[in-house]
């Protein structure tokens, strides 16, 4: 099996059929916030942070098309509804049936729509995922600033042919996620349980207070039978079903190593 890197394309000019392009898509609930009737209590959800780091990219079927370096996307940034380019790389006509990524602390980003600050955030926290947001109900504003030192890969099944021309994917990450009451299939999102958990009244919600949160009186806060008894941990386990592919198509976790979460 051949292998069109980007940096062996740059260095050795290798001429590979075609083209695969690569596109990071955060939805209109990143980009344009979460209104008031999908929200099952009533909130309206926006962010203004939404910052993730992307490495380990390939398309493999026939042939193998790497992607080196990390990319940094801020997702709350327009991309009129098409996703932002993480690349556009040569790759030899066939079948491809498989793209792979992985969220992780950056390590040398060669691309993305991020800023230095915003870069640089993840690293000293080292954290790949960095959300930032409000949610209003009538007069009540609830702010959130959350970190996730999440590390894993995504194995998502693809069905995708380059010819002479084309082909093309879309990783589609799913804000919405974060806010499900539920890690089964059944999540709906709400917002006010986050929102009690304010402690000290400042308006805001850390992760420290969210941990003090208990789930376990909650009939709606259902944990797929893992061990989670606070609202912080359940979130951080939210987390780790944000990737998947071309919209709605799912992302496996089975063949890459497990998930973490704060």
């Amino acid at each position: 099996m051949k292998s069109c890197s980007i940096a062996l394309i740059a260095s050795l000019g290798l001429g590979c059929e075609g083209s695969y392009e690569l596109r990071v898509f955060g939805e209109a609930f990143v980009e344009q916030g979460i209104p008031v009737d999908e929200v099952r209590d009533g909130w309206k959800i926006e962010f203004t942070e939404f910052v993730v780091s992307i490495g380990d990219v390939a398309v493999e079927g026939d042939e193998r098309v790497s992607v080196g370096g990390w990319y940094v996307f801020d997702l709350t940034r327009s991309s009129e509804g098409i996703g932002h380019l993480l690349a556009e790389v040569e790759a030899p006509a066939g079948d491809y049936t498989v793209v792979r990524y992985r969220f992780d602390v950056p390590g040398d980003v060669v691309g993305g729509n991020a800023s230095q600050k915003q870069i640089d955030h993840l690293a000293a926290r080292k954290t790949a995922l960095h959300v930032v947001g409000r949610a209003s109900r009538d007069s009540k504003v609830v702010e959130f600033d959350w970190d996730f030192p999440i590390s894993f890969g995504h194995y998502c099944k693809i069905d995708e042919r380059v010819r002479s021309s084309r082909g093309s994917t879309q990783l589609t990450i799913h804000a919405d996620h974060l806010l499900l009451d539920d890690l089964g299939p059944n999540g709906e999102i709400s917002f006010d349980l986050v929102a009690s958990s304010d402690i000290d009244g400042d308006g805001r919600v850390s992760p420290d207070e969210l941990a003090k949160t208990s789930i376990l009186p909650l009939e709606r806060y259902q944990t797929a039978g893992l061990p989670i008894a606070d609202l912080w941990r359940f979130i951080g386990n939210l987390a780790l079903t944000l990737g998947h592919v071309d919209g709605e198509g799912a992302a496996s976790r089975s063949t890459c190593p497990t998930g973490t979460a704060a």
